[in-house]
């Protein structure tokens, strides 16, 4: 099941680091969207080539809403995103009236990974939130 949690407790910004045997696992903070985002994913690859994002979590992207807000919004995306031939990926979670959308782009054979993600829509009590496009980048 998908699910987006909306979180009102600030944590103080740290990289989590995950460990996994059959991928890169990295993490990453974003350059605006509250100073507590933390970003934490894997990539798997293939004979050295990366094919895919997975286990993507997020947790407190800061949104402003029109009512009952600023929030913060963190969950996963479920399952994996394929990486294209350009390195490229994207995924999205949606939960009633409220989404998530994140894109990215995966450089130096994994070493590298950036993209923007974006909390859209009523959160519990937050209604007509926006987090705007949040670039983050990992490395």
């Amino acid at each position: 099941m998908k699910r987006i949690l909306m979180v009102a407790a600030a944590v103080t910004a740290a990289a989590i680091p995950a460990t996994t045997n059959a991928s890169t696992a990295v993490s990453g903070e974003a350059a605006r969207g509250g100073q507590d985002l933390q970003i934490t994913f894997v990539v798997s690859s293939l004979n050295g080539k990366p094919v895919k994002i997975k286990k993507f979590k997020f947790k407190n992207l800061t949104a402003t809403c029109d009512t009952g807000g600023p929030i913060d919004v963190s969950g996963k995306i479920g399952g994996s995103m394929p990486i294209n031939d350009k390195g490229k990926f994207d995924g999205k979670v949606k939960d009633g009236g409220a989404k998530v959308l994140v894109d990215g782009e995966v450089k130096q054979g994994g070493a590298k990974v950036k993209g923007t993600i974006r909390a859209k829509g009523n959160f519990n009590a937050g209604q007509g939130c926006d987090s705007g496009k949040v670039k983050w980048e990992a490395s």
